[in-house]
């Protein structure tokens, strides 16, 4: 013979089967929120990380390109220093053999 239960039972075991499943949501929901601020954070970190190494990589590039130009002036320094002191160099060969450069002139 089957059992039969009071409204009220049956109203008090709704009610807890109801606060059971809000539990149960709430857990997830916890859990789902945790795990998306985990997943933000990682990647504010790679962002943070890509900015970083852009910001340094621009970095190289400009102290790479301020030596290339201090490079290039230091060795059109020497060279003009270099062809002024051969051309001295041949001038006082040339006056030890009796003869002069002369200027072209326009």
């Amino acid at each position: 013979e089957a059992m039969t239960v009071g409204a009220n039972v049956a109203r008090a075991a709704a009610r807890a089967d109801s606060y059971a499943a809000a539990e149960s949501n709430t857990k997830a929901t916890v859990k789902l929120s945790a795990t998306a601020k985990w997943h933000e954070q990682q990647n504010i970190r790679t962002l943070s990380k890509s900015l970083t190494r852009q910001r340094d990589k621009e970095s190289m590039d400009d102290e790479h390109r301020q030596a290339t130009s201090e490079m290039l002036a230091r060795r059109t320094q020497r060279m003009k220093e270099l062809y002024e002191a051969e051309f001295a160099q041949l001038a006082r060969e040339l006056d030890d053999m009796g003869l002069v450069i002369t200027k072209k002139s326009s």
